[in-house]
């Protein structure tokens, strides 16, 4: 009887000692290497995750590669918070303006540009927290002086027409009434005029 309690002591203590091994690995693997971490969660389906360790390696890297992924998984999860965090710090990055024209490559831009999809993503993440004012500064920030084929505001328009939202849909009209006077390409006027032309079937 005291052989098999050493026995058992000593199977217990080596799955332990293997155990806190294991945990001690992955700890070290998140720290050391989060853009591993970051597709490992990504191909189990553990999509916050994923955005978290995207996260952390873009604080190492600072690569807009890595934010990008936080941002699209985040839309893809409908996680409106990390939505709203990693697609502004992604927009605010110095390399944006570029990997919008490098994703722009692999799209279709007669029906929307890579940086249209990120603006409008997020205005209307803002706008299902209940923040309207920002998520309309995020849209009119996207489209600037210009008023492109599916635009974030567009995007936005449209969520608060299906919302209901009287007051917002009335917000945006006179910022896009605004507009009129800067845009003066003829295709991005007419689509400025059909968009405000909207607003009045609320």
């Amino acid at each position: 009887m005291r052989l098999d309690k050493i026995v058992w002591r000593t199977i217990a203590s080596t799955l332990l000692a293997i155990l806190i091994l294991l945990a001690m690995l992955t700890c070290l693997l998140c720290c050391a290497f989060p853009s591993t971490m970051m597709e490992m969660t990504y191909e189990l389906g553990m999509d916050g995750a994923s955005v978290h360790f995207a996260m952390s390696a873009y604080g190492r890297s600072g690569s807009v590669e890595y934010v990008a992924f936080a941002t699209e998984t985040a839309i893809g999860a409908d996680m409106d918070e990390s939505v709203e965090t990693c697609g502004l710090k992604l927009i605010a990055d110095n390399e944006f303006d570029e990997y919008c024209d490098r994703r722009n490559e692999k799209l279709d831009t007669t029906k929307i540009t890579y940086r249209q999809y990120v603006f409008g993503q997020v205005s209307v993440a803002q706008y299902r927290m209940d923040k309207k004012a920002e998520a309309q500064d995020t849209a009119f920030l996207g489209v600037g002086n210009t008023f492109p084929q599916n635009n974030a505001v567009v995007g936005l328009l449209i969520t608060a027409i299906t919302q209901e939202d009287g007051a917002t849909v009335a917000e945006i009209k006179t910022r896009m009434q605004a507009l009129q006077s800067s845009v003066t390409e003829s295709a991005q006027a007419t689509y400025l005029a059909e968009a405000i032309a909207l607003c009045d079937n609320v």
